[in-house]
C-alpha cells in the first residue's frame, strides 16, 4: 500500500522554554519526519545557533557530516555531537523563524539509525543560510523518545516555535479487503466478501456497512406504465469497535437486487454485514402492471418506488435501527408512471405527471471524507455520495422518466431502451423499467449495485 503521513504531535509553544520532548512515539510506522519552526531568545552574538538532538534521552554516538551555504561562502561540515539542527536567535531579523526538517527512517529497527537534517535560516538577508546533513546514531535500540534543546540553559526558544512530528508508513493494525491511508486514519475496504484479520488489538474502529442496492420494477405491457424505482440498500456506520488480535472477523459485501425482465416487482438487495453488525438489503420497486398485489414495491434499507395502484408506500430502515438507515420510496397515484425508491440521504420522490416517473432519493453525503479516501461512491461537484435511489418508470411513449438520486442510482429507461443499474459497490437502486408497448422487449428494469464496508481505524 501507500505510504501514509500522519501528524503525531504538534508542540507549539505558548512561553519561552529551554527544551522540548516528544514521549512514547508510536512504533508502527516506519519512518519519522520531524518539522521544526524555531527561534532562540538569545544570540551570544550569533544570528545562527545550534539545536541539539537526543534520543531516547541519549545524546552520545552522534555523528554527522554537513554541507552549507552563506550567501556566497560554501563550506562543509563535521559533528562529533548531536548539535547539528540550526535555528535562528535574537541577532536575527526581528520575529523570523528558521525551518528545518528531520527526517529518520527506520527509526524502529535494530540496526544504528541514519537520519538527515535540511535547514534554512529565515533571515530576511542578501546572504541566504541554507545546510545539509547526514547524521548517524549509532545506537541499535528503537527510538521511543526525541528531545531538542540548546545546551546553555540560559537559553530558550520563543513562544510561537513550533515542533510537529510526523510518522511515515504502512500505520497498519490488520489485514483483509484494499488498504489505504489518509490522515490520520487506516481505511480497509472490501468491494467483496472477505475477512479482516487485526494483528494487533484495535479499540476504536469504525465500520460502515453498505447493503445491495434494491432493483426496479418492470415496465407493463398491459396498461404500459412504467416501474418504481428500486430502493438503496441500508446505509450505517458504527463507531467504537473493539477488536482483538488473531481473530477473523467475517466480512459480507451484499448483492444488488437482479433485473426485472416482467412487469413485476423487482428484487431486493441482499444485506451487508461485519460480524454481527448489518445493515439491510434495499426494497424492490413495484412493477408497472400494478393490478396483481405481487406487483407493489418493497420494504428495505431504503423503500423501493410505488407503482400506480399501490395502496401502501414502502419503508425504510427495514433493521429499525437508530439512525435510521434509509427512507422510504415515493408513491404514485397515477395508473401509468410510478415513483421513485427510497436512497440514504432522502427519500424517493412520487411521480409528478401521467407520463414522468419520480426521481430517486439522493444517498448520504455525511461520509464524503472516507469515500474520497477510499475512492469509493459517486463524486457530485467535489462531493462524494452513497446508496441513492432509482427513478420511477415513465409512460410507455416518453423518454422522461424520473432521475436516479445523487450516488448512481439507476435512472429509468430511456424509450426503447432498458432502465440503468445502480453502481457497483455504492448500494444505489436500479431505476424501473418504462411502460411497454404490447409484446415489445423492452421496458426491463436497472437492477441494484452491489454494498459495500469499510472499516477504519486511527494509526496511533
Amino acid at each position: 500500500m501507500a505510504k501514509t503521513y500522519s501528524a503525531i504531535q504538534t508542540i507549539t509553544l505558548g512561553s519561552p522554554q529551554t527544551s522540548v520532548t516528544f514521549n512514547n512515539i508510536p512504533q508502527n510506522y516506519t519512518d519519522l519526519k520531524l518539522v521544526v519552526s524555531s527561534r532562540f531568545d538569545n544570540n551570544g552574538g550569533n544570528a545562527v545557533a545550534n539545536i541539539s538532538l537526543q534520543f531516547n534521552g541519549s545524546s552520545s554516538t552522534f555523528t554527522a557530516k554537513g554541507l552549507g551555504a552563506n550567501g556566497s561562502a560554501a563550506y562543509s561540515s563535521s559533528y562529533s555531537s548531536s548539535g547539528i539542527v540550526l535555528s535562528d536567535t535574537t541577532a536575527a531579523t526581528t520575529s523570523t523563524f528558521s525551518n528545518c526538517e528531520i527526517y529518520i527512517p527506520n527509526y524502529t529497527s535494530a540496526n544504528n539509525k541514519s537520519f538527515s537534517v535540511d535547514n534554512v535560516i529565515e533571515n530576511n538577508a542578501t546572504a541566504s543560510w541554507v545546510e545539509l546533513d547526514a547524521g548517524l546514531w549509532s545506537t541499535a535500540s528503537n527510538i521511543t523518545t526525541i528531545t531538542l534543546y540548546y545546551a546553555p540553559t540560559s537559553w530558550n526558544f520563543v513562544a510561537g516555535t513550533t515542533f510537529t512530528l510526523y510518522g511515515i508508513g504502512s500505520g497498519t493494525k490488520a489485514t483483509g479487503g484494499a488498504v489505504v491511508g489518509a490522515g490520520n486514519y487506516i481505511y480497509h475496504t472490501f468491494t467483496s466478501s472477505g475477512t479482516f484479520v487485526p494483528t494487533e488489538q484495535i479499540k476504536n474502529a469504525q465500520v460502515m456497512i453498505v447493503a445491495g442496492g434494491g432493483g426496479g420494477g418492470g415496465g407493463s405491457t398491459a396498461n404500459h406504465a412504467g416501474g418504481g424505482g428500486g430502493g438503496a440498500g441500508g446505509f450505517r456506520v458504527i463507531s467504537n469497535q473493539s477488536l482483538i488480535a488473531g481473530t477473523n472477523y467475517s466480512v459480507v459485501v451484499g448483492a444488488g437486487g437482479a433485473q426485472q425482465t416482467s412487469e413485476n416487482t423487482g428484487n431486493n438487495g441482499s444485506n451487508s454485514s461485519f460480524i454481527t453488525l448489518s445493515s439491510t438489503g434495499g426494497g424492490a420497486g413495484g412493477g408497472g402492471g400494478g393490478t396483481q398485489p405481487a406487483a407493489n414495491s418493497t420494504n428495505g434499507g431504503s423503500g423501493g418506488g410505488d407503482n400506480g395502484f399501490s395502496v401502501s408506500v414502502a419503508a425504510g430502515n427495514a433493521g429499525g435501527y437508530t439512525p435510521s438507515e434509509g427512507y422510504g420510496g415515493g408513491s404514485s397515484t397515477l395508473s401509468t408512471t410510478s415513483g421513485g425508491g427510497g436512497g440514504a440521504g432522502q427519500a424517493g420522490q412520487s411521480a409528478p405527471s401521467t407520463s414522468i416517473g419520480g426521481a430517486g432519493g439522493n444517498g448520504n453525503s455525511s461520509y464524503s471524507d472516507w469515500l474520497y479516501a477510499t475512492q469509493q461512491g459517486v463524486n457530485v461537484g467535489g462531493t462524494y455520495y452513497i446508496a441513492a435511489g432509482g427513478g420511477g418508470g415513465g409512460f410507455y411513449n416518453t423518454s422522461s422518466g424520473g432521475a436516479g438520486g445523487y450516488g448512481g442510482g439507476g435512472g429509468n429507461s430511456g424509450y426503447s431502451s432498458t432502465a440503468t443499474s445502480g453502481v457497483a459497490n455504492t448500494g444505489s437502486a436500479g431505476g424501473g423499467g418504462q411502460g411497454r408497448a404490447s409484446s415489445a422487449s423492452y421496458g426491463y428494469s436497472g437492477s441494484g449495485g452491489s454494498g459495500l464496508v469499510i472499516i477504519r481505524y486511527p494509526v496511533n
